[in-house]
């Protein structure tokens, strides 16, 4: 796929919406790397069939076209596949051989072709393969989440629903995800999220009910969609309260090891609640764990002046920031500036929840954050819904459908 001159400019954004989509599409034992500025090589498990494979690649280039252009079959975009096998040569070499009685599928005349296999790629592949050897012989697939769930009843009981909040990667202005939130409806009030659904004297038990809750909703909710070609991230929440405890971290890192290998590039996890001047070796201690088993490990900081190092020392792979009800507009965006500085620096991607407007979103975007959450993204939604392209330019006309 090229887009001309500007081809460069948008090289790196086209390949993390790529790679997201691939990600999701592929089953456990399936593995994909890129190969030069426009090609992708998929390897699939031998078991794999030339038709399943066929299908798997076509699905995977609707989905491109359906995010970049919004019709699945759009010829605006020509997405080219082969199907082949990797196979290794007189003299020992990875190479790939195109299966002719497959032609390439969606090709044209100007279709690129493939690049050959440089001798980078062909050790990256090796490895790849060589990895995979190894789970298949010491690792048994994880087929099911053995949670008894009875979440629906659960919800009826509870004080609060768990609804689904989106967030926008207003930097690739993509629709990415949404947020397992639990929401308590109030008659003429504006409604509780997040822990704000406990009580005033809730204790240590309380939080984890709830997250543990949070968190087998959201494997469960993606266990189900995952099987109706959804690609969208989901995210949910553990209190720094029950990390604190023993039993805590241990009850929700028991959960978090159940999670299919096949969901695992679409779930992720924040830790919020930690209190300010916590020693980063003690969130590293109580978070231990969580960034092996899920996509993303983000940490909600209490302020904007708080060291992104001491997140990476956390463990973390993203931090986050929620926008307070009042705020002054030049100290926010010259804090937001700063710690979006200082993830860049340290490789982390950067979130700001709750901001309150598209213009406020739109400075966000300009100041380099990556993600955006907000009420004016609509929600909470009743279930999630796909990802799906969304421009700044869009989300000034109004309330938006996540379906």
């Amino acid at each position: 796929m090229h887009l001309g001159g500007n081809w460069e400019k948008f090289q790196p954004k086209i390949h993390m919406t790529v790679e997201n989509i691939i990600s999701t599409n592929l089953r456990p034992k399936d593995i994909s790397t890129r190969i030069g500025q426009d090609h992708y090589i998929l390897i699939f498990d031998e078991s794999t069939t030339p038709e399943q494979a066929e299908a798997i690649s076509l699905k995977i280039g609707q989905k491109i076209r359906q995010v970049f252009i919004g019709e699945s079959e759009s010829s605006l975009i020509e997405v080219k596949s082969q199907v082949g096998m990797i196979q290794k040569n007189d003299l020992n070499d990875i190479i790939f051989v195109p299966d002719e009685s497959r032609p390439a599928t969606l090709a044209s005349a100007e279709a690129s072709p493939t690049p050959e296999i440089g001798a980078a790629m062909k050790a990256q592949i090796a490895r790849l393969l060589k990895k995979e050897e190894a789970t298949k012989q010491g690792l048994k697939t994880k087929t099911a989440i053995s949670i008894n769930a009875n979440n629906i009843q659960a919800k009826r009981k509870s004080s609060y629903e768990v609804e689904f909040v989106p967030f926008w990667n207003i930097h690739n202005e993509v629709l990415t995800g949404y947020a397992v939130t639990p929401v308590a409806r109030r008659n003429g009030r504006a409604p509780l999220l997040e822990h704000n659904v406990l009580s005033a004297g809730a204790e240590a038990r309380d939080f984890l009910k709830l997250d543990t809750h949070l968190l087998k909703s959201m494997i469960e909710v993606a266990a189900e969609l995952y099987q109706n070609d959804f690609t969208s991230l989901l995210t949910t929440q553990v209190h720094f309260e029950t990390l604190s405890c023993a039993n805590g971290r241990s009850e929700i890192l028991s959960i978090a090891r159940q999670i299919p290998a096949s969901l695992k590039s679409i779930l992720m996890i924040e830790v919020v609640g930690i209190p300010d001047h916590t020693p980063p070796s003690t969130v590293l201690q109580r978070a231990s764990g969580l960034n092996t088993l899920f996509r993303v490990l983000t940490i909600r900081v209490p302020r904007l002046d708080f060291p992104a190092a001491d997140c990476v020392a956390m463990g973390a792979t993203a931090i986050s920031y929620k926008i307070p009800p009042k705020y002054s507009l030049s100290t926010l965006l010259q804090g937001v500036t700063r710690l979006i500085t200082e993830a860049k620096a340290s490789r982390l991607f950067t979130t700001f929840e709750y901001v309150p407007d598209v213009d406020i979103a739109e400075a966000l975007k300009d100041a380099g954050a990556v993600f955006i959450s907000g009420a004016f993204l609509g929600g909470p939604f009743d279930t999630p819904g796909n990802i799906k392209k969304l421009t700044v330019s869009q989300a000034r006309q109004g309330p938006i459908s996540p379906y």
